[in-house]
């Protein structure tokens, strides 16, 4: 996060940012709760993941005007950023959407987009000061590498590594770290807990450590929920491990949820369609 900040808010990096990964390393949440709160300390962000609804173009210029008004993507830009007195930060995510919808059409978005973004930012003295950061998986890296060489447009790569064993430590004892978060939060973690998670999330490398971690905590935190003081505790992380914490387990545990309470709809093949 701190990197990533630094290099946002440094006037004299790329105004393209490239953020990659692979599935399932925590680029959302790295950029929705790691980030944007920061950012916002400073500038003006805006969050969008893409859809088949708009074009990237188009998910763009709707972070910059209400209605088209027929002004160039340049010329928005830098209003917006007279108007707000401040760095208009925008951040479109899951930019992979656009190769595995399988529509061939969506891979001609990406021309486009870049296409006014050259025109954008390739005059260094007269360009915006915010930045645009396209995140995705680190699967199509090459190809959107490639497209940003093509049109020259300056741009900087930023790859998100997995979480490694010292990173899953911090996250778990993150929120008892300091007097101030322990105050706030009221949580106590277990000594050795730190430790266990991480090993056993760590048992296999290539599973996504990320949302496995994220669904565990968010567990842990709500198993808690009516004690006056919190507490992670070993205990409860192995009565979780007995009823599951993996992905497939966890998409199990919920759609037996959807079941209980709309069972037209389970029965219908929904867990198919969502897989």
């Amino acid at each position: 996060i701190r990197n990533l900040f630094e290099r946002i808010t440094d006037e004299h990096t790329a105004p393209l940012l490239l953020l990659y990964g692979k599935s399932g390393v925590g680029k959302s949440s790295l950029l929705d709760a790691g980030l944007l709160p920061r950012l916002r300390q400073m500038s003006e962000v805006r969050y969008v993941r893409i859809s088949n609804e708009y074009t990237l173009l188009e998910s763009l210029r709707q972070q910059l005007e209400e209605e088209d008004n027929g002004k160039s993507l340049k010329n928005l830009w830098q209003e917006k950023e007279r108007e707000l007195g401040k760095a208009q930060v925008i951040i479109l995510d899951q930019l992979e959407g656009i190769y595995t919808e399988g529509n061939e059409n969506r891979e001609a978005e990406l021309e486009e987009l870049l296409t006014k973004l050259k025109e954008v930012f390739q005059e260094v003295s007269d360009r915006p000061s915010g930045k645009l950061i396209l995140s995705y998986r680190k699967e199509y890296h090459a190809e959107i590498e490639k497209a940003c060489k093509g049109l020259q447009i300056p741009r900087e790569q930023v790859y998100l590594p997995a979480l490694a064993r010292k990173d899953i430590m911090e996250v778990v004892s993150g929120l008892s770290s300091t007097e101030r978060l322990k105050r706030k939060y009221r949580l106590e973690v277990d000594e050795l807990l730190p430790t266990i998670i991480a090993d056993d999330l760590l048992v296999d490398s290539h599973s996504s450590i990320a949302p496995v971690l994220q669904i565990l905590l968010t567990k842990m935190w709500d198993l808690t929920e009516a004690e006056e003081k919190r507490h992670f505790s070993v205990e409860n992380y192995n009565r979780l491990l007995k009823e599951g914490i993996l992905l497939d387990d966890f998409f199990e545990q919920q759609t037996q949820k959807i079941l209980l309470l709309h069972p037209d709809a389970e029965n219908s093949g929904l867990s198919i369609d969502l897989l």
